[in-house]
C-alpha cells in the first residue's frame, strides 16, 4: 500500500511500511475508544482484528496481515458483544 505523506520543506511523496500505517490504526483505536470508553485496549484490538476486511490470500498472511481496518465493522463486533 502506499500512503500519501506530506515532505519536509513541501511538496509530497507515497510512503509505506508501518511507521505509516500506524497513525492510521491510532486514529481508529481512538474511534473506538470514544465509543466504549470503559473497555480496555486488549479488546479494542481485538475488536480491530477480528473485523478485518481480508485482502490477498485467505486469512492472516505476511503481505497483509489480518487485511484492511474495517473500523464500522469493529464497532458492530464490539456492539454484539
Amino acid at each position: 500500500t502506499s500512503i500519501r505523506s506530506c515532505l519536509a520543506g513541501g511538496g509530497y511523496a507515497s510512503w509505506d511500511g508501518t511507521s505509516m500505517a500506524a497513525p492510521h490504526v491510532t486514529g481508529a483505536v481512538l474511534l473506538l475508544k470514544e465509543a466504549f470508553p470503559y473497555l480496555p485496549g486488549e479488546e479494542l484490538m481485538l475488536a480491530l482484528y477480528f473485523s478485518c476486511t481480508d485482502l490477498g490470500a485467505p486469512g492472516e498472511d505476511n503481505n497483509y496481515g489480518m487485511g484492511l481496518i474495517n473500523v464500522p465493522a469493529a464497532y458492530q463486533y464490539l456492539i454484539d458483544q
